[in-house]
């Protein structure tokens, strides 16, 4: 009867944590954005623009392109529309640009994480935690400055009070303690809804704006075609003189 060999015990592989393998693939896919070998490769438009041609626009065209002419569009003159629509506008242009505030508060949170992940010596983990704890500090003053904007802002109630109540879970989350992954993602959701609920803000602005030109349309087209008379009438009387 032959005896079963011994077998040889392997080597235990450290087990990869579900958040380890989540942000090793993010990274991954972001690193590939920048390796040419990748297909996720960014590089833009690559084709070569041809040069030294000698082609011009038909000369049975009424005239070829004039190098010198103005391409860029008139900035739009937004005082014309009244206060209101100024105020609406800056109002617009300024959740706009918060909007990318709200992108900055998740980063730190997210490299702190990684840090714990690490198993560094306590001293070099707890510096480099403070570091971003720092960054977070920073970016959640802006967070707040933003909020007390939007309370004086000419914001209908029930919107005021939506974006005004997600922005302030998005401030009494930051700096909870988040010992796993399922605990970040929902804060992170919860910061997505901020952001939300500023975007859906601006849309409804959007609709005021729209809103107040169409109703100032016919004023503006009165002025600008008693302007344009005016001033044909004054270049005649000048070709008489």
């Amino acid at each position: 009867m032959e005896q079963e060999k011994p077998t040889q015990s392997q080597p235990t592989e450290k087990v990869e944590s579900q958040f380890e393998k989540d942000l090793r693939e993010s990274e991954e896919a972001f690193q590939q954005q920048f390796d040419k070998t990748s297909k996720t490769y960014h590089g833009g438009d690559q084709t070569l623009v041809p040069t030294g041609t000698e082609k011009k626009v038909p000369t049975s065209m009424p005239t070829e392109y004039d190098e010198n002419a103005q391409t860029k569009a008139e900035p739009e003159d937004i005082s014309e529309y009244g206060p209101e629509y100024v105020k609406v506008y800056e109002t617009r242009e300024y959740l706009n640009e918060y909007k990318k505030v709200l992108a900055r508060v998740c980063p730190p949170i997210e490299t702190v994480l990684r840090i714990k992940e690490k198993g560094l010596p306590k001293d070099k983990e707890e510096e480099a935690v403070k570091a971003e704890q720092e960054k977070l500090k920073e970016v959640l003053v802006e967070v707040k400055q933003g909020m007390d904007i939007i309370e004086k802002a000419d914001i209908d109630t029930a919107s005021k009070k939506r974006v005004l109540e997600a922005l302030q879970i998005v401030c009494d989350g930051a700096f909870k303690e988040y010992t796993n992954k399922e605990d970040y993602t929902n804060y992170s959701f919860a910061v997505k809804q901020g952001s939300s609920q500023v975007f859906n803000t601006t849309k409804k602005l959007l609709e005021t704006l729209k809103k107040i030109k169409k109703e100032k349309a016919p004023e503006i087209a009165a002025k600008k075609s008693a302007a344009k008379q005016n001033d044909e009438v004054k270049a005649e009387e000048a070709k008489t003189e």
